[in-house]
């Protein structure tokens, strides 16, 4: 809903303005003379790459992890940020770099409101990079499973 919404504002706030006589959107598909294979591999490995640096420095308050950083501190959302700035200028030009599939579902929206209400392919090519991208989302809450033991071993004086 988040996606539609930011959409719905974007279209409302560009639509046929003085200075932009047509609402410029971007489209969702592989970039000039990529594939959609491309698409694929891109979205899929930035996306479990930013997911498992969010994982990593936000899930891991734990005292088995001494280094473990906080939710609010400034190293943990400068890990954050970089992963995302570093993911999205590496795959730019190749996908988009959407890497989130609120983003992909907001600029499906604003393209179908753009072309009259006609779905065309977005409707299409906004599925496929939602599925791509929970896909990355899968596969880094499996690598953070995998990398953090320590996280889901039973705490001795808990067990009854």
């Amino acid at each position: 809903t988040s996606g539609v919404a930011a959409a719905l504002l974007y279209t409302c706030c560009f639509f046929k303005s003085k200075v932009n006589h047509e609402l410029t959107t971007k489209t969702l598909g592989p970039g000039e003379g990529h594939r959609w294979h491309a698409v694929v591999f891109g979205e899929t490995v930035f996306t479990c790459a930013v997911a498992l640096v969010v994982l990593a420095v936000t899930v891991v308050p734990s005292r088995r992890y001494p280094r473990a950083l906080g939710v609010r501190s400034f190293p943990s959302g400068l890990a954050i940020g970089f992963c995302v700035a570093g993911a999205g200028f590496a795959c730019e030009s190749q996908t988009g770099g959407i890497l989130n599939p609120a983003i992909a579902v907001g600029v499906a929206t604003a393209n179908v409101l753009n072309n009259n209400f006609f779905f065309g392919t977005h409707l299409g090519d906004c599925m496929a990079y939602v599925t791509w991208e929970m896909l990355g989302g899968l596969i880094a809450s499996i690598l953070f499973v995998l990398t953090h033991p320590l996280e889901y071993k039973r705490d001795p004086l808990l067990v009854q």
